[in-house]
């Protein structure tokens, strides 16, 4: 069976609304998550009693008169977060939540009382706020500055000052972007410090973007390090939140500072990089801002891949990872005699580290160790034996541990099984609740079927993994077909694995049923399969991936498959940029194309992302410029849908405006989609039907 268009702008998509969140109480007696009671994107607050393995829901909702802010749209931006009701929540020591909306603070007590605004005051705007690990504070970011509140609600008090063109405590845009660190202070074990990231914008020229389509015309503005230019000045410091004296770490000498963890003793542990991203120091530093020394150094001809697994342990030392063998591994770090022992060993990589057993002395993580093409739950113990939990049920698995309760939560999924919501026995993988949702009726009402896993023959990597869905050959015979690649192509993505999340794009499968072969393939540079596959797109952006998208068509086109008179292609973002590459240098085969909020020129992107894969732009103008779309425009000879909002602030419409400016001066058409309130992620859902009316009807009917 088929279905509308319409259904394909809905959110979430079918089987995809999912709980999530999930975190474990301190006291390790209840499990609490966020949950849509509708299948729907509006979530609401549970927990699981760990005593009896009972269901409880505990808040709807939060009611708030307050229009969504500009910074709570930039956060959700950030996040590419598109679900509604509650979408935060925190445990705190004592056991109440920490609900953030919006720019407000509530709290709950406890499990049947109603939440309570924490400061009534109009003027504050609470921002990123974060309970101190003994759960009596609150600290959060008020204009600019750190505040601080008791968790009654008294003795509010800033703690942060400075010049009022820096701001203390907000994680700048390219730590938020592309670093992945959305924090930008941070409480210390003993709740009597909070260090803090000022960021200084006074060097980087201001970026307007207007709002064309509003009545008042308004102009946003941003602080935007494009390629070649000046980056924020970012600093560290560490306030007592009692006598407000504040000490500076100096990290002079250092371009990024990706991750801050506090560690025993009061002290603090900073991963810093280089401009280039080619060297990571770990420096340790006292509550003074003293420097005790550098515990980790790591260089890369490369780059270095910031990750999220420093962690502590409760014998006194903590896990780390690293690639320096080529894959991603466990390592035992001793911060006293600074020693680091690897743990884990082989051509596959760690995906996360999930927790440690003081029982047992084991490590809990997840890997790719038995595919590439899915995620399952290990443990190592101390004699360096690897066990598989999860590996019986296929597919992906994304869990939260509580060794003390000997539980986890597994949410696992696979190309032909709906997600499962799963809390099961850490020790014996029993299954101990489902708190699945029902299965979407919507799976057999479209009648989605999964794509086949295929394996392209690649002279260098052995083969290339690929994701093909099939017309029905009933319907229109046993090919060749009209084909559509859908492409991502951009590092530490990776687009065909073995789960839900293809079958149920919907953009793909309506354009299976209206009699198209659709293909997916991660090309050299996609992700979890080690740095020298993800390496070689190092200074030459646009080159690899694209020859990599073109042989498997023409593995296709051997086989049978693809008619090479009949090729479109579409993506989004670096799926964009991928689209407009493969139009451009491989017009013959790459005849139509639908590209959103394309990147065009690396210049016109920010220094974080683009110096990270194509260097320094005064030590590499000409693999600028060749990566650059406008280079090959010439050669656009297809059939173009340009798509882009034009409140995007990461890919500014500047790009597409570039893009098409070339396009006149080459003589090629174009057509245009342009969404004057919308950013990045189109998000209005108006806008969303409508674009995907126009760009089905687009593709179908060019190709």
């Amino acid at each position: 069976m088929s279905f509308s268009i319409e259904e394909i702008a809905k959110f979430p998509y079918p089987g995809m609304s999912l709980p999530n969140s999930f975190q474990f109480s301190p006291d390790n007696l209840f499990l609490g998550y966020l949950k849509s009671s509708n299948s729907d994107s509006k979530m609401s607050l549970y927990v699981i009693d760990l005593q009896n393995f009972q269901e409880i829901k505990i808040l709807d909702d939060l009611s708030s008169s307050k229009i969504e802010s500009f910074d709570e749209q930039m956060r959700r931006q950030r996040l590419r977060q598109l679900s509604t009701g509650i979408t935060r929540f925190s445990w705190m020591k004592g056991g109440q939540i920490l609900l953030p909306h919006g720019e407000e603070i509530y709290i709950l007590d406890d499990f049947d009382s109603q939440p309570r605004l924490l400061i009534e005051d109009p003027e504050i705007k609470a921002v990123s706020p974060q309970s101190s690990p003994d759960g009596t504070k609150i600290a959060f970011v008020n204009n600019g500055d750190i505040w601080q509140v008791n968790l009654d609600g008294t003795d509010l008090k800033q703690i942060t000052f400075g010049d009022s063109y820096k701001t203390r405590g907000v994680a700048d845009y390219i730590a938020q972007e592309e670093m992945g660190r959305a924090n930008g202070f941070w409480w210390s074990l003993d709740s009597k410090f909070v260090a803090f990231s000022e960021v200084d914008n006074s060097q980087i020229p201001a970026f307007k973007i207007s709002h064309l389509a509003d009545n008042n015309r308004q102009d946003e503005i941003h602080y935007y390090p494009f390629v070649g230019s000046e980056n924020p000045i970012v600093k560290i410091g560490i306030v007592n939140t009692d006598s407000l004296e504040c000490n500076w770490i100096d990290t002079s000498g250092y371009e990024y500072i990706p991750r801050l963890n506090w560690v025993k003793s009061n002290q603090i542990l900073v991963q810093l990089q280089n401009r280039e991203q080619t060297k990571l120091d770990v420096n340790l530093y006292n509550n003074s801002g003293k420097l005790l020394g550098t515990i980790i150094k790591e260089q890369s001809d490369f780059w270095i891949n910031i990750h999220e697994a420093f962690q502590n342990l409760p014998n006194g030392k903590y896990v780390w990872t690293s690639e320096k063998t080529g894959f991603r591994h466990l390592y035992g770090l001793d911060l006293i005699s600074r020693e680091i022992n690897q743990i884990t060993t082989g051509d596959w990589q760690i995906d996360s580290f999930e927790g440690f057993s003081k029982d047992t002395n084991e490590l809990f993580f997840t890997a790719t160790k038995d595919s590439e093409l899915e995620k399952h739950l290990y443990r190592i113990n101390k004699e360096g034996v690897i066990d598989p939990i999860s590996l019986n049920r296929p597919g992906i698995h994304n869990v939260k541990i509580n060794c003390d309760q000997n539980v986890y939560i597994d949410v696992n999924h696979a190309l032909s099984q709906q997600p499962r919501v799963e809390l099961r026995n850490l020790k014996t993988d029993e299954l101990i609740k489902d708190i699945s949702p029902d299965k979407d009726v919507r799976i057999e009402q479209f009648g989605l079927t999964p794509p086949k896993l295929l394996k392209i023959p690649h002279e260098k990597s052995e083969y290339l993994n690929s994701a093909v869905f099939y017309p029905d050959e009933n319907e229109y015979g046993p090919g060749p077909y009209p084909t559509v690649v859908y492409v991502y192509g951009g590092p530490h993505v990776q687009l065909v694995t073995d789960s839900w999340g293809l079958t149920a794009n919907l953009r793909l499968q309506y354009l299976k049923d209206q009699g198209f072969l659709v293909a997916v393939v991660d090309n050299h540079g996609s992700n979890r399969r080690g740095v020298s596959f993800e390496s070689s797109i190092k200074n030459k952006l646009g080159e690899i991936e694209v020859n990599d998208q073109k042989l498997m068509l023409d593995w296709l086109i051997d086989q049978g498959l693809t008619d090479e008179e009949r090729v479109g292609v579409f993506g989004w973002s670096y799926g964009g940029y991928m689209t407009l590459m493969c139009m451009a240098k491989y017009p013959e085969l790459f005849r139509v194309g639908a590209a959103g909020a394309p990147v065009v020129n690396w210049q016109l992107y920010d220094t974080h992302y683009t110096e990270r894969y194509l260097g320094l732009l005064e030590d590499n103008y000409e693999n600028y410029d060749l990566s650059n779309v406008t280079t090959y425009a010439k050669n656009l000879d297809g059939e173009l849908m340009i798509i882009h909002g034009m409140i995007d602030e990461n890919v500014h419409f500047t790009h597409s405006a570039e893009l098409i400016q070339s396009l006149i001066e080459n003589d090629k058409s174009y057509d245009l989609l342009a969404f004057p309130k919308e950013r990045h992620m189109p998000r209005g859902q108006s806008d969303r039907v409508y674009m995907e009316k126009r760009m089905m009807d687009f593709l179908i009917s060019k190709i």
